[in-house]
Order: C-alpha cells, then structure tokens, then sequence
C-alpha cells in the first residue's frame, strides 16, 4: 500500500532530524557563545516546549487538518535549525529555536498513531503502527550518530543543522503528501 511508505518515509527524517539536535543541543549552545549554565537552561526550557507539544499537538489534532499541524509544527523545527545554523543573537535568538524544536518532539508521537489511524482504520491498528514505527525509530537510531559525525566531518554545527533542517521540510512535505492523497480516497471503515 502507497500509503504505508507515503507515511513511515516521513516519519525516518523527521525521526533522525528530532533525535540528530536534541542530544547535541546543549554542546551546539556552547559553541554559540552561551556558557554551560545558560546552555543547560535552554535545553530545558526545551523541555518545557516538549509537554507544551504534545498536550497542545493532541489537542490541535483533534481540532484542525492533522497534516497542516504536522506540517506548521515540523516547517517551525526547521527555521529553529537554520536560526541556530546562523548562530549568533544570544539567548533570545537560541531559546525560540529550542522551542520550536520542543514542539516538534511533543508532537511527533501523537501524529504517528493518529496518522495511521486514519489511513489504515482501526482494525489493523497495531499490526501496521508497529511496521511504521520502524521507519521513526530507524531515524531516531541514525540521526545522533550521524549528526555527530558530520559535526566532526565539517567541523562545525551549521552543516548537521542545515540537513535537519531539510529533513524536518521533507517530513513535513511528505505528510502533507499524505494527507492530500487521503482527502482523494475513500477512508478506511473505522471498526
């Protein structure tokens, strides 16, 4: 079924690009100019952003267009990653970019079952959310290694982040894909 790659695609780059910044967050703060300290207080601010998303995801999901919410909250996580690409402007430059990447990672796993609820129905529920978690967790796997190494590659944050950046715009564009596709054909019968 188109749909079932239609969906875990996404889901592998916007995975990798939300697990490649977080664990290197407070390290790419430092190298900004932010000290230890007032790097530390922005990943957790992150944290804040991070319950922010996912009880304000779930509830915007249930209220709008659940691919426009995926695609509003994960085009926000990349113009988070090129804001800290461009580095500099302080904590009141860095501190937005952090929250916006919080939402991205409190949505994320409510727009996954959501979305294959409603592409695949209730009946194969969990047979197909374990399939298409694959392609989540396989980017989540992926990406701190490989925005690690290409941060020892290029000797710096910009490039990881740009590539984030770009993956976070294809999650978006391919759910979006999705959710087009899916208002042009009959729906599932939910049981």
């Amino acid at each position: 079924d188109p749909r079932f790659w239609l969906l875990g695609a996404p889901f592998f780059f916007i995975g990798g690009a939300v697990a490649g910044v977080l664990p290197n967050l407070v390290k790419l703060l430092i190298t900004q100019g932010l000290s230890p300290t007032v790097g530390a207080g922005v990943a957790s601010f992150l944290g804040l952003f991070v319950i922010l998303g996912r009880l304000g995801g779930g509830f915007l999901l249930d209220k709008l267009w659940p691919h426009a919410v995926a695609a509003a909250m994960f085009v926000s996580a990349a113009a988070g990653c090129l804001l800290l690409a461009a580095g500099g402007g302080g904590v009141w430059t860095l501190a937005p970019a952090a929250a916006v990447l919080g939402l991205a990672a409190g949505v994320e796993l409510d727009l996954l079952p959501y979305l294959t609820a409603r592409a695949f129905g209730l009946r194969r529920l969990s047979s197909v959310l374990g399939s298409v978690s694959m392609f989540f967790f396989l980017g989540s796997a992926i990406g701190p290694w490989s925005f690690a190494w290409m941060r020892d590659v290029t000797g710096g944050y910009g490039t990881p982040l740009i590539i984030d950046a770009a993956s976070f715009t294809l999650g978006a564009a391919g759910l979006v894909g999705l959710g087009w596709r899916e208002s042009r054909a009959p729906r599932p019968a939910v049981e």
